[in-house]
């Protein structure tokens, strides 16, 4: 199985500055990495440690040293070391005290996606126009419903909706959440930060992910949705194409 990719990334209509940060570091065809990160933090911080993050994340999980563990295990071992990184420099410079991320990475081997996911940047499998939503996120929001205080509906205007529990810099030790996917040809799988979720309904948009349509129009048609319906955040989009 071979794959495409395509990622796009915009300010939004509200901040000034860029704190997503998403990267497709291999690109070789057979097994691509593919990762979003949403940075937080005042001062531009939050850009720090989302670069800071998947930098360190994807030197570690590229090491050879690395390639004796098993593919998930491979992936949350690099993850604990992007928020050592972050967590290590938020105490050693005053400027980027209490930066952190989001941070969501698949990676593809053979017929599987393997997962990695902190905070509320989430990833979506898409297979004959239905949407399914891979990761959980790790919210207020998503707490409460969970405990069935609020439906899914109303956890949309909450005002509580952007406060995220886990993060990556934040605490001394994060725990990841490993999610595996079995894939196959025509299948696609998207990686994003809030930007788009807070905004677009992904589930409702199965039938935009068709071969028909480039994975450049698919990106930058979810990012315009967003836009329209107020921009209010980044938006980062990484679609992966199995073929």
């Amino acid at each position: 199985m071979e794959f495409e990719f395509y990622a796009v990334t915009h300010a939004g209509l509200v901040r000034d500055n860029n704190e997503d940060y998403c990267s497709i570091p291999l690109n070789d065809g057979d097994c691509p990495l593919a990762i979003v990160a949403d940075g937080m933090g005042g001062h531009k911080s939050g850009e720090v440690a989302s670069k800071m993050a998947v930098e360190t994340f994807t030197k570690c999980f590229c090491n050879e040293e690395t390639m004796q563990l098993s593919t998930g295990d491979r992936l949350l071992f690099a993850l604990k070391e992007a928020n050592t990184a972050v967590y290590t420099a938020s105490r050693e410079k005053l400027s980027l005290n209490n930066m952190g991320t989001t941070f969501n990475a698949c990676y593809v081997e053979g017929e599987k996606a393997f997962i990695v996911n902190v905070g509320d940047s989430r990833a979506y499998h898409i297979r004959n126009g239905q949407v399914i939503q891979v990761t959980q996120d790790h919210s207020m929001v998503q707490e409460l419903i969970m405990k069935q205080v609020i439906t899914p509906e109303e956890a949309i205007n909450h005002p509580q909706k952007n406060i995220i529990t886990r993060a990556i810099g934040i605490d001394p030790e994060v725990i990841g959440d490993l999610y595996i996917r079995e894939i196959a040809s025509g299948d696609y799988i998207m990686l994003c930060s809030d930007g788009l979720t807070s905004h677009v309904n992904v589930n409702e948009l199965g039938l935009m992910f068709d071969s028909s349509c480039t994975l450049e129009s698919i990106a930058n048609t979810l990012k315009d949705l967003a836009l329209m319906q107020g921009g209010s955040d980044n938006v980062t989009i990484v679609v992966i194409r199995c073929n």
